[in-house]
């Protein structure tokens, strides 16, 4: 069973697991998840449309990408998902 489970193994996955796994959260990283035009769809704290399941960086369907973005992305994801 895991805490918190991260989608994606770039910047901002990593970035999210390792900052979830600093609080102390059993973490699993994710790279199956099947893509709707090469991205996933999530709200303003990176929540996707499964409960409890978060979303960071490049593979997250918004206008600018770019590793500064992913790194705030996924710290963003990680401190909502272990809150």
């Amino acid at each position: 069973m895991y805490d918190i489970i991260v989608i994606g193994a770039g910047p901002a996955g990593i970035s999210s697991a390792i900052y979830a796994t600093s609080r102390g959260k059993n973490v699993l990283i994710y790279e199956g998840l099947t893509l709707i035009n090469g991205y996933i769809s999530v709200n303003e704290k990176m929540e996707t449309s499964i409960s409890g399941v978060y979303a960071a960086g490049d593979i997250c369907a918004k206008q600018v990408r770019q590793i500064a973005t992913a790194v705030a992305d996924g710290a963003i994801a990680g401190i909502n998902a272990s809150i």
